[in-house]
């Protein structure tokens, strides 16, 4: 070390104890606001029960014609869903039922003959499916 210069010290020396955070009290920092919470218990917003999603209703069919004798099942029938949340749906529902599908404009397909399963789903979603069809 040359000579001349000062060492800094980086343990703390006798101003801190136990925790590195003990110190901060002393750089004359202000003490920290009193924590509120965020809703109270008088607020109208406790005292609301929680709102269900809206309960939509969509078709469920099984579809063979024009797929080169595939079958798949459609759901039809999402007023005011946004692609964007019927991509998510779609996505939700192949992974629960270990399959494949797509969305078509504003139809739902899934592979295979999965209507029974597809309206579980779906219900558990919070929609109103009604099997239509044949």
């Amino acid at each position: 070390m040359a000579q001349g210069r000062k060492r800094i010290e980086t343990d703390g020396g006798d101003q801190l104890q136990q925790s590195a955070f003990d110190g901060l009290a002393l750089g004359g920092l202000a003490a920290a606001p009193p924590r509120r919470e965020t809703v109270d218990a008088e607020s109208p917003a406790m005292n609301e029960p929680a709102r269900k999603k809206p309960r939509m209703r969509v078709d469920v069919r099984r579809v063979k014609a024009g797929r080169g004798g595939k079958t798949v099942t459609e759901v039809t029938g999402f007023k005011g869903l946004g692609d964007r949340d019927l991509q998510a749906l779609a996505q939700r529902l192949k992974a629960s039922l270990g399959t494949g599908g797509t969305v078509r404009g504003q139809a739902l397909e899934i592979q295979g003959d999965r209507v029974d399963a597809v309206m579980e789903r779906l219900e558990a979603e919070g929609f109103r499916p009604v099997k239509t069809g044949g």
